[in-house]
């Protein structure tokens, strides 16, 4: 497998919230859910108008975005994802790419895991249920996991 990609809680100064982690060979994509459609609704239509307003917002949305793409998936160092795994990260924004390697200290949590480099603001993710399966990447890839959580 060249990537893995998993949904949590991600923790990136000043995000906070639903995202996603996507791990190479090489690096540590942290990713943020662009959700305004949801958050919109519910604004502007308190709980049940803003489930209407949710749909109709995301059902706009899919439509604008369907021919967009989120720019970091131009990356080079992104291995090659399949139409289905691209689509799934055209609402995604990037928050922080971190190399995988020696001055990485990846430090394991009750939940998830910690990314630190010196001279970067850290990274935390928290996947309960993902957790084993992003470990197990990461030694595979030779990620320096400080710890025993």
């Amino acid at each position: 497998m060249e990537y893995i990609i998993k949904p949590g809680l991600v923790k990136f100064a000043p995000y906070s919230g639903c995202g996603k982690i996507l791990i190479t060979s090489r690096h540590v994509y942290a990713l943020s859910e662009d959700n305004s459609a949801a958050v919109t609704g519910g604004i502007v239509g308190g709980i049940v108008g803003g489930l209407v307003g949710a749909l109709v917002a995301t059902a706009i949305d899919s439509v604008k975005n369907r021919n967009s793409q989120a720019e970091f998936l131009d990356d080079a160092d992104l291995p090659t994802l399949d139409e289905s795994m691209k689509k799934s990260l055209r609402k995604t924004k990037l928050l922080v790419k971190m190399t995988l390697g020696a001055e990485l200290i990846i430090s394991p949590t009750f939940a998830g895991f910690n990314f630190t480099a010196e001279g970067q603001v850290p990274l935390e993710w928290r996947g309960l249920i993902h957790k084993g399966k992003v470990r197990r990447f990461l030694e595979a890839q030779g990620g320096k996991i400080v710890g025993r959580k």
